[in-house]
């Protein structure tokens, strides 16, 4: 699933407790993960 990251907004929040999203943390950085794996919590890849 996507990984977001920078402060959630409520929008954010809810498809994060829907599961369709997971929310990566406020700081922001340019290699951090783009993508989270719900089943093992596994986080990989890039946005570009």
């Amino acid at each position: 699933m996507p990984l977001i990251r920078g402060m959630p907004d409520p929008r954010v929040m809810l498809l994060a407790e829907r599961g369709l999203v997971g929310v990566g943390g406020c700081m922001v950085e340019p290699d951090d993960p783009a993508l989270d794996c719900r089943a093992c919590g596994l986080q990989w890849g890039r946005d570009e």
